[in-house]
């Protein structure tokens, strides 16, 4: 039963002081508290044992406790819940682990309804990621669920509750014929008592996917039983709301392990649903719109293109930091031209350059999109400022193929909050092979948040970022532009 400490105010191993219950359930809870030390917020997972137990399974249970430590400790990943420390009191182990501010999949599907198919893959982009660190590792997590996904306030996903986990070089922990983790997520192969591998954890996934847009478990039946049955024996209902997702969870579902999805055709799958399909540079998710930036040194720049951006520097000196009259050819350099968009912004483009439009995204090309400057316009923007919806961004594009971060940090632009975001990926679509990203966000007087962003094949970045530069000397954003 609890003992010494147990509950609110109480300090745990003379560190760890006891705030909030955040969380409960059959065999545990989980405080909100202080390290003393540190002086940092953290979240405790307390084991909580009836005396009705047997010691015997008292025992096993605070085994598992100690192994989901061991097995999270493991991994260094950023989707995976970091585990800070363990420590024994009133004779049970303690877990002391990173506070995520947050909920659960489960929870935000029971509140809000099932995701749409590009933030369901998004989220589950991020799950392989937690989940291929985990098997790199020599982990099989066992109990992938909605339960089991953290979607935290700042964008980023994590994978939690390593409690069943199986680490590589540890013993069995489980009684002979004994099922542990959730049977509606449970691989088939577990359930009729194979040896699971990798494979057992990515059919979960699929399950998880499965409930994400379609606001259900795809095997639940009235008993555990049934639902053991259906695992084993049944097809998954059709799904009715996963458009493009949908032959991916069925490419997860299927009952043999090895004609399952492997994991880097799945990433990549999981990338491009994401990212809206192949004419899709770059995911929206629930966002209005990815946005990419870089802070650009003058040195580096100046080697890209020198004799331009001197030219630009000088005319932007001269003209000042506002916008010049409608017509006015001040600032721009030669070979390009002053185009004023009905979108209500003018900027300089590259002589030849054509509008685009992509959703609600405006681009200037020459080649269908190979080489783009992409303006983006937000009038009631939901983050609080440019860098917090930047790095909830990345988060939607950090599962495409060989994704790079060169740099994302605030700034400040026109007077305003910015944020700048660099990043290198590799692109499948109708424009293959290495890319780079480059844009300017930043925060208008009136609220507005403007993106200005470059995006090329990564072999033409120099003349490409001269370019960017001169979109940033040259942007105009408002009426009379």
């Amino acid at each position: 039963m609890i003992g010494s400490a147990s509950g609110s105010g109480s300090v745990l191993a003379g560190r760890y002081r006891l705030g909030d219950l955040i969380g409960s359930g059959g065999m545990g809870r989980v405080w909100e508290a202080q390290d003393v030390v540190l002086r940092r917020t953290v979240a405790v997972k307390e084991l909580t044992l009836g005396a009705h137990l047997a010691e015997e399974d008292r025992a096993l249970l605070q085994t598992r406790m100690q192994q989901e430590a061991r097995a999270a400790a493991r991994i260094s990943h950023p989707g995976v819940v970091t585990v800070h420390d363990v420590v024994e009191q009133d004779g049970r182990p303690w877990i002391v682990m990173e506070l995520v501010d947050g909920r659960s999949l489960e929870e935000a599907i029971r509140a809000d309804g099932p995701l749409v198919p590009r933030e369901a893959a998004r989220v589950g982009a991020a799950v392989l990621g937690a989940l291929r660190a985990a098997h790199a590792a020599g982990v099989l997590h066992r109990d992938v669920k909605p339960a089991n996904v953290l979607l935290a306030r700042d964008g980023r996903v994590l994978l939690s509750d390593f409690g069943i986990a199986v680490v590589e070089g540890d013993a069995a922990i489980t009684r002979t014929g004994e099922l542990v983790g959730s049977v509606d997520y449970l691989a088939p192969e577990r359930a009729r008592g194979d040896r699971p591998g990798p494979e057992s954890d990515l059919w979960s996934l699929g399950a998880t996917l499965y409930a994400a847009v379609e606001g259900r478990s795809p095997f639940r039946r009235t008993s555990a039983i049934g639902t053991l049955q259906a695992v084993v024996y049944e097809e998954p209902p059709a799904v009715t709301s996963a458009g493009p997702l949908g032959p991916v969870i069925a490419g997860l579902l299927r009952k043999e392990p090895a004609a399952r999805t492997p994991a880097d055709r799945l990433a990549t799958a999981l990338a491009l649903v994401a990212a809206g399909g192949p004419r899709q540079e770059r995911p929206r998710g629930r966002r209005v719109r990815v946005r990419v930036a870089l802070a650009v040194s003058v040195a580096v720049a100046l080697v890209a293109g020198a004799a331009v951006l001197v030219d630009v520097l000088r005319d932007h000196d001269r003209a000042g930091n506002g916008g010049s009259a409608a017509g006015s050819t001040a600032g721009v350099p030669a070979g390009y031209e002053r185009v004023h968009d009905p979108a209500g912004f003018s900027v300089a483009v590259p002589r030849g350059w054509k509008r685009q439009l992509d959703g609600d995204q405006i681009d200037y090309t020459p080649d269908n999109g190979a080489h783009r400057l992409r303006i983006g316009i937000e009038r009631h923007p939901a983050d609080p400022n440019p860098y917090m919806h930047l790095l909830g961004l990345e988060q939607d594009v950090r599962a495409l193929p060989h994704y790079s971060r060169v740099r994302l940090h605030q700034n400040t632009f026109r007077e305003g909050d910015g944020a700048l975001w660099e990043f290198t990926w590799t692109a499948g679509n109708e424009n293959p092979g290495p890319r780079r990203a480059v844009d300017q966000a930043y925060r208008a007087p009136d609220g507005t948040e403007y993106a200005i962003y470059m995006g090329a094949p990564a072999a033409d970045w120099p003349a490409s970022l001269a370019r960017f530069q001169v979109a940033l000397q040259t942007w105009r954003p408002g009426p009379g532009a």
